[in-house]
């Protein structure tokens, strides 16, 4: 099999409309990461460098190697026991890589934030049309002669778009109150 028929016998072919939501998706995300300061470029290549698990464990080996070497020089060890020095070292390795996670993280987050709120509007959107769905159906009942045209409260309730603030006032009175 040559690389061209590889190519399209693993291609997927996506409906025109998941196709098109895959498409908004990589565009937020491209979005984000076009929006990232040289400096957020600097940070997350240093968080994910620092979480590889190659990382983790040179990290230990030097501690190891730190404390051999300064144990095989006896008295003339640079850092004696209780290896000051490496606790120093590693307590600001271990400074500096918090506030590379955190800033990573908040970064994420931002993007998280976004998602939310797509998903959100997209959902708000969606009950809207919905709706109005059930208020045309509802609507051709009543104007269709073969169809019987019955009381239904339960489509009639639907057919009324949702009011939002109701919903957030409902939530808010069920959350119960932080305890600071």
């Amino acid at each position: 099999m040559d690389n061209d028929s590889a190519g399209a016998a693993t291609a997927i072919e996506l409906p025109d409309h998941v196709a098109d939501s895959v498409e908004t998706i990589a565009r937020l995300h491209a979005a984000h990461d076009r929006d990232a300061t040289p400096g957020h470029r600097v940070v997350d290549w240093l968080t994910t460098q620092a979480g590889r698990p190659r990382v983790v464990l040179a990290g230990g080996v030097l501690a190891v190697l730190w404390m051999a070497g300064n144990l095989a020089l006896g008295a003339a060890a640079p850092d004696p026991v209780p290896f000051v020095g490496l606790e120093a070292t590693a307590t600001l390795t271990a400074l500096l890589m918090t506030g590379l996670v955190l800033a990573t993280q908040q970064r994420a987050d931002r993007l998280a934030n976004q998602r939310a709120r797509l998903t959100l509007e997209l959902a708000l959107l969606n009950e809207q049309k919905t709706a109005k769905i059930v208020e045309l159906l509802m609507a051709l009942r009543q104007d269709h002669p073969g169809i019987d045209n019955r009381h239904d409260a339960a489509a009639e309730a639907m057919a009324r778009p949702t009011d939002t603030d109701a919903v957030i006032g409902a939530m808010r009175s069920q959350q119960e109150p932080a305890n600071f």
